[in-house]
């Protein structure tokens, strides 16, 4: 599981400095801070994500982590929009 979470995070890096260096190849002119907005993951997102990947409930994440279900659905929904 860690081997592949390292090589998402360097294709992620490797996607953003192409867009950042050569924005005229997709029509986009975004900053390198815009761009890690919808690139990376928070610490919180990362976290739901791998209870999610370890096959574990939204309520059930809530429960571990100590949040409403609905903030886990929250968390989720921007995972996705960021994927």
């Amino acid at each position: 599981m860690r081997k592949y979470t390292v090589e998402i995070e360097q294709l992620r890096t490797n996607i953003a400095e192409i867009i950042v260096n050569r924005p005229s190849l997709f029509k986009v002119s975004l900053s390198k801070d815009e761009l890690n907005r919808y690139l990376l993951l928070t610490d919180r997102e990362t976290e739901i994500l791998r209870k999610i990947a370890e096959g574990r409930s939204n309520r059930e994440v809530a429960e571990l982590l100590f949040v409403s279900e609905n903030t886990v659905k929250y968390h989720l929904k921007n995972i996705f929009l960021k994927l």
